[in-house]
C-alpha cells in the first residue's frame, strides 16, 4: 500500500480524516492525468493542423480532458482546502463572528459542490447524447 501521508501537510492534518488520504491521492493522480492529456491533445491538435492533416476528434478529447480536469481539480482543491481559504481572516476573530464566517465558508463550499455535481451530471448526459 502506498504511503499517502506525503500528500497532506501536517499543518493541515487536524481537519482531515486519514481514511480519505487514498481518495485524495487518486484525485491528485487523475488531475495530473487530465492536465497532461489536455496538454498533449492541444499539442497534437496544433501539430496535425500545421502539417495539414488535422485530427478533428482531438478537439472533443481536449474538451473532455479539460472539463473533467476542472471537476476533478476542484474536488482535489476542496479536500486540500486550497480553493477558498478564508481561515486567514478568521484567525484573529473569536466567538460568534468567527463561527459565522466559518459556517458561511462551509455553506458556500457545500453549495458549490452540489452545483458541480449537478453541472457535471448534465455535462456527462449532454455529451453522451451528442452523437
Amino acid at each position: 500500500m502506498a504511503d499517502f501521508r506525503a500528500l497532506v501537510l501536517q499543518r493541515h492534518r487536524h481537519l482531515k480524516w486519514k481514511a480519505l488520504d487514498p481518495v485524495e491521492a487518486t484525485l491528485m493522480v487523475l488531475c495530473g492525468v487530465c492536465i497532461s492529456m489536455f496538454t498533449l491533445g492541444v499539442f497534437l491538435d496544433v501539430l496535425t493542423r500545421t502539417i495539414g492533416a488535422p485530427w478533428l476528434w482531438l478537439q472533443q478529447v481536449t474538451t473532455a480532458f479539460f472539463a473533467w480536469g476542472v471537476f476533478i481539480g476542484m474536488a482535489a482543491a476542496t479536500r486540500r482546502n486550497d480553493h477558498f481559504y478564508l481561515t486567514e481572516i478568521t484567525k484573529r476573530l473569536t466567538g460568534a463572528p468567527r463561527t459565522a464566517i466559518e459556517v458561511t465558508n462551509r455553506v458556500v463550499v457545500l453549495v458549490v459542490a452540489v452545483l458541480l455535481i449537478w453541472c457535471g451530471t448534465q455535462n456527462a448526459l449532454l455529451d453522451l447524447g451528442s452523437y
